[in-house]
């Protein structure tokens, strides 16, 4: 497949779904074009019950990102990449994933696999590899081109699942987020 860049014609469309009578997840990422109105599977799954095992940095075919809801998504022209950061899956989660369009690869690039838990940071406003929000699905998303910077906000989760009132920055590049 050739690399894919979005331009303002296209929209990527990263889907899951459930077939329930089958326990069928899918898991799949779909490029629409506005001006052909025509859909493009990008990647996928295979339509399978899927719970992903992966290593921190490290993408090959067989890696995707987990089945999950209510997740934030955002591309990041500069990296020509997906990120998509918490949603639920049997608890709120906050891991971050990237899709690299170069290498059609998904990623688990920061956070952590286990759910629920407290955010943490070490001084407000300073990056750092100790930081990390709170599990949490619901959020808000942007990308800064002019930064660079990942913006998160809000949602519901922590570990009494409660709304949250947050604001967290993620740099794409060093993989660490100013509190």
């Amino acid at each position: 497949m050739d690399t894919l860049k979005p331009t303002q014609e296209q929209v990527l469309f990263p889907l899951e779904g459930y077939v329930w009578s089958n326990i069928v997840i899918v898991i799949d990422l779909w490029q629409y074009n506005m001006t052909s109105g025509e859909f493009t599977m990008v990647k996928t799954n295979g339509h399978t019950y899927y719970i992903g095992s992966a290593t921190r940095g490290v993408g090959t075919p067989d890696t995707f990102l987990d089945y999950r809801r209510g997740f934030g998504l955002v591309y990041h022209s500069k990296l020509n990449s997906l990120f998509v950061f918490g949603g639920e899956r049997g608890g709120n989660r906050n891991d971050v994933w990237r899709f690299n369009f170069s290498t059609n690869l998904w990623i688990w690039v920061a956070g952590n696999r286990t759910v629920n838990e407290e955010g943490r940071y070490e001084v407000l406003g300073q990056e750092s590899p100790l930081n990390y929000p709170a599990p949490r699905q619901g959020h808000s998303m942007v990308y800064d081109p002019k930064t660079t910077l990942i913006y998160t906000f809000g949602g519901k989760g922590g570990t009494s699942n409660q709304y949250l009132n947050d604001l967290w920055a993620f740099n794409a590049t060093s993989l660490h987020g100013p509190g």
